[in-house]
This record gives structure tokens, C-alpha cells and sequence, in this order.
């Protein structure tokens, strides 16, 4: 039997277990399966159970091809509450019949996800701290060799996946509030550093009555039910929430990241924010309506410039990134770098930045393509403002995102007002492509009332508003 590899815990992608057998072949493969499954059944089963599981299988089975594909697991929640009937067609133990019976049958592999467990230990008298479970990594699935012979023999190729499986149809708002409530505001505490990576932040407590966040809870409701109202097709989309950062801080203030991220329930599949831009504006319809995303260009670092009350170095407005002597590319992610570690001196590329490059450019490396030093040098000559990260009175990346943040909640807001919805991407929003414009002049003027906001001046600092297929 295939073993679930640390790869597959790292890489595992989504599980929807809504897709379905719309070919023959498929069909014939899903009752091939039955019939090598053993089941815990002491009567015959009942006929609504029987289809069931069958709904189950074809889910199950369905999933994993699609991310076979891809050479990757998937990954699902096994707990009852990830499994609405409702949107499924089964509940949990339906589906734990269906894993516990395929897994014998030697066809599937399957590895329990992975609590994860954070002590607050005292060092001075070296007593352990009571241990608390925060967050984890969910259930593993992959099919073992034996089904994708299987699969081979029925004649189903994986690379034609849509000629065999029908995709779910999109989880929207109406079904999204019935199957499950999702909290709106998510807060966690400090990242960690560990072995030069950022490890992943606990949650934070906190009452969600707080006044800090009355507006900020309005907002979000108003925007969810609005967009509800009007329709968002072609992906999973229950509504957005907003996540904060470092909780754990003394008298906190919700000004601390505080992006905008798609509402999670069980079985949805990748979230619009995680699809290319490409594949976003392929699939989405706001209202019936194809749609365009326009974004600010080098947000943070104009908002850097427009917050320090600093020009732009001449010739670079139209293009922050732009800078003789490196590439585009490397100049963005020396300025990304510098700005999460509130330095410009690191001496090499980060953890990240390197494994994302890898796999974006089959095995070539960020260093050798792009040379550190030299990317770090044309960046600081460039943008000597960047000298100033990590001083007393400028911004860190979270005061960066908060602000960038509540620019995109006063953009939403002034479309909303007209009738206009919208859906953000960090510094982006998707928008029907006939109220491009409106976007744009949305951006604009809520890029500059937030500056003002902040430092208490007129600015005359604006972005550069891009469409993002440009």
C-alpha cells in the first residue's frame, strides 16, 4: 500500500467530496470498487444508505484522480461537523465506512491529521507548562497503486479528468450559513522564528464584543450579506472574514494585519483567493457579470513613502519594481523580504522565497538566476527608504497590512454604496468588468483618505492602479 509521505502532509491540497461519475467508465469503476469493499453491515442495509455510500465513493474516488493529476494527496477534516449532509449527500459516518472499507480493500492510503500541541513552560525553574492543543494539519487521502490500476484498466486517463467526474457546483452563501457559522474575526498570536522560518501562529482568545471591533464586525456583514444579495458564481464563496495578528501583545488594538480572507467550511474546495489571477477571472461572475481585478502596484511600499511623507525617486512612479542593474522580479521580492523583517540587511534570499522559486522554475535556484547581493544592492540605491525599516515611528509589515487592509474595506464600501460588488486579493479587487473604472476611482480615493487618516495631513501620494491582466 502507498505510505502517505511527508511530501503529501506538506503539499496535500483540498478535498471538496462533491464531485460525481458522469462517464461510463467512471460509473463502471466506481462499481468495480464496490464490489471488492467489505462492509460492517449485520442486516442488509438500507436503500438510502446503500446510495450513500455510493455518493461517498464517487466523492472520494472522484477527488483523489483529480489531485493524482497533480501527483498530489488531499486532504479532508474528519471530524462529524466536517461533513454537512446537507451539502454532501452523507454524513460522517457514511464516509467513515466508505475510507475504513476502501483502506482494507488495499485501496486507498490514509494517515489521521496531525494535532498540534504548544506548552508555556517556565525556563527559570524549568517546569513544563500545561499542554494545549492549537490548529494541526488535517486527514491525508491518496489512492494506492492497486486502485490507479484499477483506474487504468477502466480506461480513465488522468490528464482528461472532466471527461469522466463532474465538478461540484459552487458552494454559495445561502448554503454556506445553513450548513455551518463560521466566525467573521480570527486573531493569533506572535509568529515564532524557527530554523530561519516563520513558524505558524496560535489563536488568541479575545471577546468578540470588544468596541474595537463593532465596525469592523458591520462591515463584514454588510459586505456578506450584500454579495450573498447579488451573487458570486463559478467558485466556493460563503463570505469573507478578516484575520489579525500578534493578540498575545499588551493592550491590544486590532491594527496588526487584519487582511481579508474567504470564509472556511467543511468540504469547500480552493478558495478564489488561492486560484491565479488567470483562473480567477476565468471563473468568477459577480452577479451574473464576468469580472476584471485591478490592484495597487507595490502597495506596501507606497504606502511606506506615502506614511514617512517621502517622494518616490524620479522615473520609478509608474514602476516601484523597476530598477536597472536587477530584475523585476528580484528587485519585488528583495523589497517583499526587507519589509517582513523590517530590514534591508538580510545576507540571503529567505526560506521562501527560495522553495517557491524551485518549484515555480523546475529545480533552478533563486540564487543563481538572480544573485542576492546584487538584487539587495540595486534595491537599496533604488529605495534608500528601505534604510529606514525597524526605526522608531515607521511602519512594520503589520502596521503595512492593516492600513492596506482598511484602503480595501473603504474601496468595498464606496462600491457597495453604488450597487457595485467586489471580492479582495490582499491589494487587489475583483470587480464585474463593466465597473473597472468605478474600482480604480475607488482605489484611488480610499488609498488617500486612509493616508490621511493615519498620518493626520493632506497627502498628495496615490497608487498606481493596475488592471491585473495587464
Amino acid at each position: 500500500m502507498n505510505a502517505i509521505s511527508q511530501d503529501d502532509y506538506r503539499l496535500a491540497e483540498p478535498m471538496t467530496l462533491r464531485c460525481g461519475a458522469s462517464s461510463w467508465q467512471a460509473v463502471g469503476l466506481i462499481q468495480t470498487f464496490e464490489e471488492a469493499l467489505s462492509w460492517p453491515d449485520k442486516a442488509p442495509p438500507r436503500p438510502s444508505t446503500r446510495v450513500r455510500r455510493t455518493t461517498a465513493l464517487r466523492a472520494l474516488v472522484a477527488d483523489l484522480l483529480r489531485l493524482e493529476a497533480k501527483g498530489l494527496a488531499g486532504y479532508h477534516g474528519m471530524s462529524p461537523k466536517d461533513f454537512p449532509l446537507p451539502v454532501l449527500g452523507f454524513g460522517y459516518g457514511v464516509f467513515k465506512e466508505v475510507k475504513e472499507a476502501m483502506v482494507a480493500a488495499g485501496l486507498l492510503a490514509f494517515e489521521p491529521g496531525r494535532p498540534r500541541w504548544a506548552s508555556i513552560d517556565n525556563y527559570e525553574t524549568a517546569e513544563r507548562g500545561p499542554l494545549n492543543q492549537h490548529g494541526g494539519m488535517a486527514a491525508r487521502f491518496r489512492l494506492t497503486q492497486e486502485a490507479l490500476t484499477e483506474v487504468d484498466g477502466a480506461g480513465i486517463a488522468l490528464d482528461v479528468w472532466r471527461d469522466h467526474w463532474s465538478p461540484p457546483e459552487p458552494l454559495q452563501a445561502a448554503i454556506g450559513a445553513q450548513a455551518v457559522a463560521v466566525p467573521l474575526i480570527e486573531l493569533r498570536a506572535t509568529k515564532e522564528w524557527r530554523a530561519g522560518a516563520k513558524r505558524k501562529a496560535e489563536d488568541v482568545p479575545f471577546d468578540m464584543a470588544s468596541p474595537c471591533l463593532t465596525a469592523i464586525l458591520a462591515d463584514l456583514r454588510a459586505h456578506n450579506e450584500f454579495m450573498a444579495a447579488l451573487g458570486v458564481s463559478g467558485v466556493d464563496f460563503v463570505g469573507l472574514r478578516r484575520i489579525f495578528n500578534n493578540g498575545d501583545v499588551p493592550n491590544y488594538g486590532w491594527d496588526q494585519g487584519g487582511r481579508f480572507y474567504s470564509l472556511r467550511m467543511p468540504s469547500m474546495g480552493a478558495v478564489y483567493e488561492t486560484l491565479s489571477g488567470a483562473e480567477r477571472r476565468q471563473r468568477i461572475k459577480i452577479g451574473g457579470e464576468s469580472v476584471a481585478e485591478v490592484d495597487m502596484s507595490a502597495s506596501q511600499l507606497r504606502l511606506l513613502y506615502a506614511l514617512l511623507n517621502e517622494q518616490i525617486p524620479a522615473g520609478l512612479d509608474s514602476d516601484l519594481y523597476q530598477l536597472e542593474g536587477a530584475h523585476r522580479n528580484a528587485v519585488k521580492a528583495i523589497v517583499t523580504q526587507a519589509i517582513g523583517s523590517q530590514s534591508i540587511g538580510s545576507k540571503r534570499w529567505g526560506t521562501q522565497a527560495a522553495l517557491e522559486y524551485r518549484g515555480e522554475h523546475k529545480g533552478r535556484t533563486l540564487e543563481a538566476d538572480h544573485p542576492f547581493a546584487v538584487a539587495q544592492e540595486v534595491t537599496r540605491r533604488g529605495h534608500p527608504i528601505l534604510e529606514r525599516l525597524g526605526s522608531p515611528g515607521v511602519p512594520s509589515a503589520l502596521d503595512l497590512q492593516f492600513i492596506e487592509a482598511e484602503v480595501m474595506r473603504r474601496a468595498m464600501a464606496t462600491l457597495r454604496r453604488s450597487g457595485i460588488g467586489s471580492l479582495p486579493v490582499h491589494d487587489s479587487l475583483i470587480v464585474p468588468a463593466s465597473r473597472e473604472r468605478d474600482a480604480v476611482a475607488a482605489l484611488v480615493g480610499a488609498f488617500k483618505t486612509q493616508v490621511e487618516s493615519v498620518t493626520g495631513s493632506p497627502t498628495q501620494h496615490r497608487p498606481m492602479v493596475k488592471h491585473k491582466g495587464a
